[in-house]
């Protein structure tokens, strides 16, 4: 006979639950013939009927050019089901994403780029697929769109700027951006380390910006937002930079500032010191110009006892600077002392004063002649002793006075006398009346006068040692 088939129920299973419906099938054949049935062996099997999942609906996006649109995965109806899984497939077509067609368990993220006046549509079509024991069952596609809006444009700011420390910049002017939906938002921002590091300006929300004063260069930049182009989708401007210019230093070091006449000052004596923001040295003496140079242009003291004023100016664009400095020339000593008296009878007690101008500038040597040295400016009084063998003796007082540059001498004479001692030899001293007898004055001394006495009542003044003559009877 014939197989007998299955019902045709068995045909059209429908789930139109959220998880797998299961059914156990047991099925016995008989064997009809006529009045006679034989019942055969019962066999069981098990029908699985995967439900169809619907993708809870996704709402279209618009986005701006240049917005990263995040992973995500979606939602379904499918109910929790051991052993069941749900992937998804996907389809893209239009412009202005990065996103490709493929499948897993969720959406990619992906890049945004509109480099059109327009805008750029992307239709996204989505189909949940449900697995179970091997088997596989596609859901209904869903389809979406990413509309990405032109990104916003235009976002320049102007101008670099050279400007004096501390002192107003100009208004940095801001260009009218464009795209985003022109709802836009600024934020200044600035560095002061190169563009190392950004910070926001608080308050600086306009569409251009005032520095104001500054001490210290400073770059500057502006971002541009909009309620559609925010985080990846900001635009930032270009950087300009305001240079701060240091005003001018001047500084130079006097390495000797007092010599001897003539003394030149070049470079040995002052010695520049330069820094970069300078442009110009102008050098000046008592308020004369001498040039400008990089180094002292040089400069003569002919002069002892004279000074010069040395001036310089740093010139730069900004605030000058300037440093002044006076150097001076040693005075020539002039040696000159007095003395209470320059002869006398010994001891003689004579008082030395020094009378040389500017006493306090220089150094002294004193010589008395007498063994006696001092380098005292003022040394008082000095004794000079009489000649011990009875002779007048000239003493030379020296007075050496030394600057750093010279040695001046100047002398002076004492006269000391010593007390007087008579000593005669006559030529004979027996002989006959009448006798005439020479005597030889050699009593020492100088400038003594003399008075003989013959002993027979007769007497001689002599103003001199030259001999004398008398005759006794």
């Amino acid at each position: 006979m014939a197989p007998t088939k299955l019902p045709a129920s068995f045909a059209n299973t429908i789930n139109t639950g959220k998880i797998p419906v299961t059914a156990n099938i047991s099925v016995t054949p008989t064997y009809i013939d006529g009045t006679l049935s034989c019942a055969g062996i019962l066999r069981t099997f098990r029908l699985t009927v995967l439900p169809t999942i619907i993708i809870t609906p996704i709402n279209n996006q618009v986005v701006c050019s240049g917005t990263i649109v995040p992973a995500f995965t979606p939602t379904n109806d499918a109910g929790s089901f051991a052993g069941a899984t749900v992937n998804y497939t996907w389809s893209v077509s239009g412009t202005g994403t990065s996103l490709t067609n493929g499948s897993g368990t969720q959406i990619p993220s992906f890049s945004t780029l509109n480099e059109t006046n327009g805008n750029l549509v992307t239709q996204i079509t989505i189909t949940a697929v449900y697995s179970f024991n091997n088997q596989s069952c596609s859901g209904t596609p869903f389809t979406y769109s990413i509309t990405v809006q032109p990104g916003i444009s235009n976002n320049t700011i102007s101008a670099n700027q050279v400007i004096c420390n501390n002192t107003a910049s100009s208004v940095l002017q801001g260009s009218t951006p464009a795209g985003g939906n022109s709802n836009f938002t600024y934020q200044w921002q600035r560095s002061t380390n190169a563009g190392n590091n950004w910070n926001d300006i608080p308050g600086a929300i306009n569409i251009s910006y005032d520095p104001g004063v500054l001490t210290s260069t400073t770059m500057y930049r502006r971002i541009v937002t909009t309620d559609l182009c925010a985080g990846t989708g900001t635009s930032t401007s270009n950087a300009v930079t305001i240079t701060v210019g240091l005003n001018a230093r001047a500084s130079f070091i006097a390495l000797k500032d007092t010599g001897c006449a003539p003394f030149v000052l070049d470079n040995s004596v002052i010695n520049l010191q330069t820094f970069p923001q300078n442009t110009t040295y102008n050098w000046y003496a008592n308020g004369v110009f001498l040039g400008a140079a990089a180094s002292f242009p040089g400069y003569t003291i002919t002069d002892s006892k004279n000074d010069v004023l040395i001036k310089l100016v740093a010139v730069n664009g900004c605030k000058a600077d300037s440093l002044e400095h006076r150097f001076y020339t040693y005075p020539t000593p002039v040696p000159a002392f007095t003395i209470s008296t320059n002869d006398g009878c010994g001891p003689l007690t004579v008082l030395v004063d020094n009378t040389t101008p500017e006493q306090s500038l220089f150094r002294y040597e004193w010589d008395f002649g007498n063994g006696q040295r001092s380098t005292l400016a003022q040394t008082g009084s000095i004794i000079f002793e009489p000649n011990p063998n009875f002779g007048d003796t000239t003493y030379t007082i020296q007075l050496k006075v030394m600057s750093s540059c010279e040695t001046m001498t100047v002398t002076k004479t004492v006269h000391v006398k010593s007390k007087p001692k008579a000593l005669f030899a006559p030529n004979s001293s027996v002989g006959c009346s009448p006798m005439t007898v020479v005597f030889s004055n050699t009593s020492p001394g100088i400038g003594n006068t003399y008075t003989w006495d013959f002993g027979d009542g007769t007497t001689l003044q002599s103003p001199t040692a030259a001999p004398v003559t008398h005759t006794f009877n």
